[in-house]
Formats: C-alpha cells, structure tokens, sequence
C-alpha cells in the first residue's frame, strides 16, 4: 500500500500512476505517482526479468531475452571484467532460462 505524501491518500501500486523515468547513464527507473494529485511517491522495484544490457552486441535487449537465444555471449561476459552486480544478474538470467527450458521438455514429454 502506497501513501501520497501530498494528499495523503492510501493506494495500492495498481491504482497508482506508473511511468519511466530515464536515466542519464541508460536505464530507468520505475516511479510511482498518486493517481488523484499527480504528487511523486516512490521509486518502485522493477519486476522480474526486467534488466536489460546497456552496451555491446545487444544493448537494449533483456537479459533473459538473450539468455534464450544466445547463452553463449552471456557466458563470454561472465568472463570479462564487469561490475559484480551486472554478474549476478546474468547469473540469474542464465538460470531461469535453463529451467524454463527444463521445464519445457518436461512438458513435451507428458
């Protein structure tokens, strides 16, 4: 439950007012804003699978996107001298996607 610091009316993050704020750097953030006054809330969370690649070969697509169809490049990007942080979230990205996979076959075979 989200609380404007305005008019301070109680609502959910459904009811709120979602937009994209760019970033200077690349990205974005997720900002909330009371759906009644139009006052800033908070930054949200971005959802799962959300994170995108900022540079190289495919900038601008998701992660797990390109976990799907080119795990390779991932895995030559674990091995170059990035930020530990953008590791963990290849990491991750290269994991839902062999489940995802995994479970696919499972499901082709019942």
């Amino acid at each position: 439950m989200l609380t404007c610091p305005k008019c301070n009316k109680k609502q959910s993050e459904t009811e709120a007012v979602v937009t994209r704020k760019p970033l200077f750097a690349g990205g974005y953030h997720m900002v909330a804003r009371c759906h009644l006054c139009n006052a800033f809330i908070k930054n949200l969370p971005h959802s799962e699978g959300s994170d995108k690649l900022y540079f190289g070969k495919y900038k601008g697509k998701f992660m797990c996107e390109v976990a799907d169809t080119d795990k390779r490049y991932l895995e030559w990007l674990l091995s170059q001298d990035i930020k530990e942080t953008l590791k963990a979230k290849i990491r991750d990205a290269i994991a839902k996607s062999e489940a995802k996979n995994k479970q696919e076959k499972i499901n082709l075979n019942v």
